[in-house]
């Protein structure tokens, strides 16, 4: 029943990675801590992997559609890997309530964000997506 459940977690991850471009690290991680007990930091460590696999095939896809700048994609690249890197590092000397804390304050961050409203009266998550469909 476990298996089941994370395979429909891992597809709907990859739905969402693929979507939105955001990885599905966003729905993996908060879950596989909250709903099935792992430890904060293996969840963290699984989701980056299950992650990969998402990016890798995505954005296959848009390099053969031309959605890209290869450029810029190649630039941020760099920095991000540095940068997840020297944390990924340094996250093994994070307290345990710390990150959960922080994983706590990105979704709560995210979830009153997403239902926000602009200067409009608009909700902000759906300009987001209104704005990325017209692209």
């Amino acid at each position: 029943m476990i298996i089941a459940l994370l395979l429909i977690l891992g597809f709907f991850a990859g739905l969402l990675g693929a979507l939105t471009g955001i990885g599905g690290g966003v729905l993996l991680t908060p879950i596989l801590a909250l709903h099935f007990g792992i430890p904060i930091r293996e969840a963290i460590g699984t989701s980056l992997v299950a992650v990969i696999t998402t990016s890798a095939a995505s954005s296959s896809v848009h390099l053969q559609r031309h959605t890209t700048d290869i450029r810029l994609g190649m630039t941020l690249e760099l920095a991000t890997a540095l940068g997840a890197a020297v944390m990924a590092y340094l996250v093994g000397y994070f307290n345990r309530n710390a990150l959960e804390g922080c994983l706590r304050a990105s979704c709560s961050t995210a979830r009153s964000r997403s239902w926000q409203r602009d200067a409009r009266g608009s909700r902000w998550a759906t300009n987001l997506l209104r704005h990325s469909i017209r692209r």
